[in-house]
């Protein structure tokens, strides 16, 4: 991230007091951020992130909302980053190698199912071949980091 860019926030809380002392907070904190909206439940605030949902850096959600949770808000977040990212993944399960495709500036991290890491690739672009011929048969988790936020897919090798 650019060092001189503000981080930018969405807060979700719909006590109004509430609302005042985080933003306080996130003045006197110093961090290098600026509120960019604020909304009180899970239906604006879907509806600002379908707008504006890449101009958001960090959100800060409160969890019990009138309408939902914050669990709906985040799982909002997440198809609108993966509509935005069309990463693929195949063939899965694979047997030797796993193709990933679409990638933009990502590191790629796979763990295993003990949630080691078993391989790392930073700063990847383009299409990307893995080779899986040296791992044990089973479920992995390929997490794919970008500046646009984290996906994470189930791999299976067999």
């Amino acid at each position: 991230m650019d060092n001189n860019k503000k981080i930018r926030v969405l807060l979700v809380e719909d006590h109004p007091l509430y609302r005042v002392g985080i933003r306080m907070s996130l003045e006197y904190s110093g961090l290098d951020c600026i509120v960019e909206a604020e909304t009180e439940n899970v239906e604006k605030t879907l509806a600002f992130l379908e707008q504006h949902g890449s101009d958001i850096d960090l959100i800060l959600l409160d969890f019990y909302l009138p309408d939902g949770s914050g669990c709906d808000v985040i799982e909002a977040k997440k198809r609108y980053y993966e509509a935005e990212t069309p990463i693929r993944v195949f063939p899965n399960p694979c047997d030797a190698f796993l193709l990933v495709e679409g990638l933009e500036q990502c590191d790629l991290t796979l763990f295993n199912a003990l949630g080691q890491a078993v391989l790392n690739l930073k700063h990847r672009v383009g299409n990307q071949r893995l080779d899986f011929s040296a791992f044990a048969n089973g479920v992995y988790l390929l997490q794919i980091d970008s500046p646009k936020g984290r996906i994470v897919k189930k791999v299976m090798k067999r």
